[in-house]
């Protein structure tokens, strides 16, 4: 594990909250005029003794959506499992929707969200609308429970912004 002074932990996670809140309130939601798409975008917080960061962006398709994960931190061969679950980070909600995996020697990763686990079909406005979280876990194995990455999204995030590490539930249900 990794440690960092505390004060420049502190620090750090306010700076990254004001920046992802300024982005929400400033436009969040991007648009493009070429291709129409529009997309939410949140920031990824590193886990309690993880130096991670990244963003999430959910972006409409007719189907359903596309899901661009860009996870900055350590890297190595190892495949970090990514997942939905219903309500905010502090809470061991049921998964929504397993993602994939991440590569690990790059942090990057797309998926496609056609569905939430309980059938209904995966759009913006459901995100906007639903009490979600995204969870990166280190490994499917021996650190299944190690979050490393992680942000409320939804209403969850409207409601207590991304959340902190010392919030974040033990995924008991992965």
């Amino acid at each position: 594990m990794f440690e960092m002074d505390q004060n420049m932990y502190a620090i750090a996670q306010i700076v990254r909250r004001i920046v992802f809140l300024l982005s929400v309130f400033s436009g969040g939601i991007l648009s493009s005029c070429q291709s129409q798409e529009v997309s939410l975008r949140y920031d990824l917080l590193g886990g309690i003794d993880w130096e991670y960061s990244g963003e999430i962006i959910f972006t409409e398709k007719p189907d359903g959506l596309i899901v661009n994960v860009n996870l900055a931190g350590p890297k190595g061969d190892v495949m970090h499992p990514i997942h939905l679950h219903y309500g905010a980070i502090s809470e061991d909600g049921e998964i929504a929707q397993v993602l994939g995996y991440l590569e690990g020697s790059s942090g990057e990763g797309v998926f496609d969200l056609d569905t939430l686990a309980d059938g209904r079909k995966a759009s913006l406005e459901l995100i906007k609308s639903q009490n979600l979280n995204v969870r990166v876990h280190f490994d499917n194995g021996r650190y299944s429970k190690e979050i490393i990455a992680y942000t409320n999204i939804g209403q969850s995030f409207l409601k207590f912004g991304p959340g902190t590490a010392a919030d974040v539930a033990v995924c008991t249900s992965f």
